[in-house]
């Protein structure tokens, strides 16, 4: 496991093993975090949000941030993605099961608004299908309902994969281009790098059952990888 240091609130890995590359301290106890690469530089980078308020780090040094902005209400659930394929993440805000998504790290209007799955569905940001455009997946139990458009309707492909009790990930972790599922149960992941087998390729111990996990490409690697928050 990754052991605490004073100061350090975030360990991030940049490869399947039990030590972490960057640690470092970033906004307040109480934050909500978001991982994304908000300057389009290929690596990712936090942001924490406070109400409807954000502030955006393009690097993994802590400190002041680079970018504040406000978007939304400051009851919205906040999803990250790159909705437009031009490899900056923007956020896109749920209420229910409708989206509204933007294309700018700006305050204003969402580009593009949708209504997709159930209000009480688990929702999953990824690039299901290589085209480097981000849509969403809807997570019922163990099963899971991909779209690969922006444009609501019926899903395009649906899996099972885990247990109902599992918390989940997404990420590129073999660096294909195409995002996967990632189930945590306690301290070890289980890595699957297709979306139609039910086999974990990677298996791996990291951190501490009560860490926040985020899932990010902290060196610009083409691959994702996770880090925690304590």
């Amino acid at each position: 496991p990754v052991p605490p240091t004073p100061g350090r609130g975030f360990y991030l890995n940049d490869g399947w093993d039990a030590v972490a590359e960057h640690e470092f301290s970033f906004g307040r106890v109480g934050d909500e975090v978001l991982v994304g690469d908000w300057d389009g530089d290929g690596s990712d980078s936090l942001a924490v949000r406070r109400g409807n308020s954000y502030f955006l780090s393009n690097s993994l040094y802590g400190g002041n941030a680079d970018v504040e902005l406000d978007y939304g209400r400051a009851s919205d659930t906040v999803l990250v993605g790159d909705w437009d394929g031009d490899g900056v993440d923007t956020f896109a805000v749920r209420r229910g099961n409708s989206y509204f998504v933007s294309n700018t790290l700006e305050s204003g209007d969402a580009e593009t608004e949708l209504d997709y799955g159930r209000a009480p569905d688990a929702v999953l940001v990824g690039d299901y299908d290589g085209d480097a455009i981000d849509t969403f997946t809807v997570r019922r139990g163990n099963r899971y309902f991909i779209a690969n458009s922006l444009t609501g309707g019926n899903a395009d492909s649906e899996l099972a994969y885990g247990r109902a009790t599992d918390e989940v990930y997404v990420g590129d972790w073999d660096g294909d281009a195409v995002d996967t599922f990632a189930v945590r149960r306690g301290i070890t992941f289980f890595v699957s790098n297709s979306l139609t087998s039910t086999v974990a390729e990677i298996e791996q111990d990291y951190g501490r059952s009560g860490d926040e996990v985020f899932v990010g490409d902290w060196d610009g690697n083409g691959t994702d990888t996770v880090g925690i928050r304590r």
